[in-house]
């Protein structure tokens, strides 16, 4: 039987913010402004986190707004990077 559910993954079971963290990597990959970035990425966002969109759709919008080429799969890597937050962890 579950214990727990914990749904809060960015800043409860990993550590720090992870989506900033993605923003980051990806103005350093294309050399662009962090700004311009984030612009991107909040533009879709809410409708990516709510489901409305799929990560493929998420990330085809990006690259279309930034002209980049940042796949799911370079998602994934650099979302595999982020530590998770064990103390958390442990209590489930």
């Amino acid at each position: 039987m579950a214990k727990a559910v914990i749904f809060d993954w960015g800043g409860t079971c990993s550590i720090g913010n992870h989506m900033q963290y993605i923003k980051q990597r990806i103005a350093e990959k294309f050399r662009l402004p962090l700004e311009q970035v984030d612009a991107a990425v909040e533009k879709n966002n809410a409708a990516y986190l709510t489901g409305q969109i799929r990560g493929e759709d998420f990330f085809f919008q990006l690259n279309k707004i930034l002209g980049t080429s940042f796949t799911l799969t370079d998602f994934e890597k650099t979302f595999a990077a982020i530590k998770l937050n064990t103390r958390v962890l442990d209590l489930v």
